[in-house]
């Protein structure tokens, strides 16, 4: 080979000046046989592309996790020693070899060594008399792995690679082998196991080593080009799935816990340390692989650990039935729930992460444009209450849902959370439904009366929380979620603990309710009788948070607050203090809020007095009044609250025309909902109606 001297001088200046982009290599033989064990593609590898060539196999070494922490030198040697540099042969040498062993020892306390081998940074022979010139015969440098081989669905030889290292000392004892293990290795399967059953065995095969030892995972394209070996159909259902998986578990961008990462031969969608949901490109086990809390079919494996464990099973065909999809949600959210974060995150690949959140299937995409205010209106039994069910669903989930079943379900798992559902009565008041005064009886019976807020401005406040959070930045997003879960730390402390917790030396908690803390103090009464203590609302310190508040001045001067938050602004201080004492910085999980929309529904809208009821809502609720609207209108309740109709909240109507006419119903609230018949169905192909002429002139 002729070598050009000119590029080889250039080479080296280049290694010296920019160790992090060259390696240190005086071979063009040497280089040239490292770039084809690597497999470099797109560059042709002759003397006169040297530049390039090092440039590149740089760039693939330092995606390697075992080289990530070695020295420029260190790597340069090791590639010299590899490619037989010191004979100037461009040979490999024997002494890099690749070796798969074994973890499992019968009667062993525990039988699995995987976590002690790992831990130590060494792999041991399990036997005294067995594989001991095995083990003598492997040479500094090998590459090593433990696997786990094993046989499911009875005929099908499967093999776990658990880790993965190099070997850094061999003890000459036939036992000890010192190992440098990667770190933060991801285990993952491989479509074979035949032959290497074996407690130590060298593995020469170059499909099996290339499988094994190496990856795609953090090459840049690596999951375009994985994306590329799936029919277009396989691919979308799983990603269709996933972005399900998603949307049920409301589970966020930049999510810690989870992992989406790529690998030659699968996608996969880790949480923890746990597979949950993968695609393979073999089906030889099947294409799909998903946790699940039961058994899904007969040849269901379990996780290893004391039982009870989740499942893992694989599917050639993956259109989960609602008991299956119920039991692979069931296991997910188990393992959210005990995941803080993923060890595996370095392994993240953020293009297949944001394709997922990106990806909009044809179900998805068919968008919803219902009316913000809708009322349907019919005769009894023609389906009003059951399209609501219907139309609910399809709102939150902003889709088409063809199937009643799914939108029940649907709305059963968002009912009291961004559904709410109540019927109209005579007795039905603007209290009951914006807000009002309650009474309620201490434990002395002295009578207190306390503002409570009514279904429709929970909801309402709800709907325009989401809508404010999911404009902020996930720096701002985060820190706000730290303060609202030290405030839930702070209510389980309170409804936990047996004795008081102070406030200041005079003040302390004697409750925490649904919206609010309780408090009082020694010797304090109301008319000379005891009281159950002040209401000190959840929303006021989360506003003082909002409004970075520092002393009790702050919060004299802030609007939408409670007049008691003023009046108590020392306590209330106090208590907003005390919240951020317990903010664990720890926790921060940055990460977006997607906008979501909320549904009320009122049934037999019309039985109740409407204008009562509804009282300064028959303005707000107009689209253009609405917090996002052209217009929006801020409205001052009679407590003093201001209160405004936010933009993603719907409300659906029904009503019975049988009990009174459209006309009877408040004329300024007709103009603000679009009307929609639901009448009996007058022609039904394939049958006969009976009475048909009498029924059309009766409508």
């Amino acid at each position: 080979m002729v070598i050009p001297f000119g590029k080889m001088i250039l080479q080296k200046i280049l290694s010296v000046y920019y160790p992090d982009k060259f390696i240190t290599i005086g071979s063009s033989n040497i280089l040239i046989d490292l770039a084809e064990d690597i497999n470099l593609q797109n560059i042709e590898l002759t003397a006169n592309n040297l530049i390039e060539i090092n440039y590149e196999c740089k760039k693939v070494i330092d995606s390697v996790p075992v080289f990530q922490n070695w020295s420029y030198e260190k790597i340069g040697s090791f590639v010299w020693e590899y490619f037989d540099g010191e004979n100037k042969k461009g040979n490999k040498k024997d002494s890099q070899k690749y070796y798969l062993v074994g973890a499992y020892w019968d009667g062993g306390n525990p039988a699995e060594q995987s976590i002690r081998f790992i831990e130590n940074g060494f792999w041991e022979n399990g036997y005294d008399d067995k594989f001991i010139d095995d083990v003598n015969a492997v040479p500094i440098g090998s590459k090593i792995a433990i696997k786990a081989a094993f046989t499911r669905e009875k005929t099908k030889s499967v093999m776990a690679i658990k880790a993965r290292g190099t070997v850094l000392e061999n003890n000459k004892d036939g036992r000890t082998l010192v190992v440098e293990w990667e770190e933060n290795f991801i285990p993952f399967e491989v479509d074979f196991s035949g032959g290497y059953w074996a407690t130590i065995k060298e593995v020469t095969n170059k499909e099996h080593i290339k499988a094994i030892f190496y990856d795609n995972s953090t090459n840049p394209n690596a999951f375009e080009l994985i994306r590329g070996k799936f029919q277009s159909s396989v691919f979308n259902n799983y990603i269709n799935l996933l972005h399900k998986i998603i949307s049920e578990l409301k589970i966020q961008r930049n999510d810690q816990r989870i992992v989406y990462s790529v690998r030659d031969n699968s996608l996969n969608f880790t949480v923890g340390q746990r597979y949950c949901f993968n695609l393979y490109v073999s089906d030889s086990k099947g294409r799909y692989g998903v946790i699940s809390k039961t058994i899904l079919h007969e040849n269901s494996e379990p996780y290893d650990g004391t039982p009870p464990q989740p499942y893992y099973s694989y599917f050639k065909d993956f259109n989960p039935n609602s008991f299956e999809w119920e039991s692979i949600i069931d296991s997910i959210k188990d393992e959210l729930d005990r995941t803080s974060k993923s060890s595996y995150g370095k392994y993240n690949n953020a293009d297949f992460e944001n394709y997922v959140f990106s990806f909009k299937s044809d179900k998805i995409n068919t968008q919803m444009n219902f009316p913000l205010n809708t009322i349907l209106y019919g005769p009894p039994g023609t389906g009003k209450t059951y399209n609501t069910i219907l139309r609910a669903a399809e709102i939150v989930e902003n889709r088409k849902i063809d199937s009643y079943q799914e939108a029940l379900e649907i709305f059963k798992a968002n009912l009291h959370n961004s559904i709410e559902f109540i019927t109209f009565h005579q007795n039905y008041s603007y209290e009951d439904f914006i807000q009002g005064l309650r009474p309620e009886t201490d434990n002395k019976s002295s009578l207190t009366f306390d503002k409570r807020d009514g279904i429709f401005k929970k909801i309402a406040d709800k709907a325009l929380e989401n809508l404010k959070l999911s404009e902020k930045a996930p720096d701002e997003l985060s820190n706000k979620a730290l303060f609202l879960n030290a405030l839930e730390k702070l209510k389980d402390n309170v409804i936990d603990s047996t004795t008081p917790i102070k406030i200041n030396e005079t003040a302390y908690f004697t409750d925490a309710e649904d919206d609010a803390f309780r408090y009082s103090g020694d010797n304090w009464t109301l008319n000379d009788k005891g009281f159950n203590g002040f209401r000190m609302k959840y929303s006021d310190l989360i506003r003082f948070d909002e409004e970075n508040v520092v002393g009790r001045k702050d919060i004299k001067e802030l609007t939408n607050i409670s007049g008691l938050a003023k009046q108590h602004a020392s306590y209330f201080f106090k208590a907003f203090e005390l919240v951020k004492s317990m903010i664990d910085i720890k926790q921060m999980i940055k990460s977006n809020i997607e906008k979501k929309n909320y549904v009320i529904i009122i049934d037999e809208i019309n039985r109740a007095n409407i204008s009562r009821v509804f009282g300064e809502l028959i303005t707000l609720i107009e689209p253009d009044k609405r917090s996002h609207g052209d217009i929006p209108l801020e409205a001052k309740l009679p407590s003093g609250d201001y209160f405004i109709v936010p933009s993603n909240l719907y409300i659906i109507g029904t009503m019975n025309t049988a009990d009174k006419s459209i006309a009877l119903l408040d004329i300024a609230l007709r103009r603000r909902f679009v009307f929609e018949s639901m009448y009996p169905l007058y022609e039904i192909k394939g049958s006969e109606i009976f009475d048909k002429g009498y029924i059309t002139q009766n409508k």
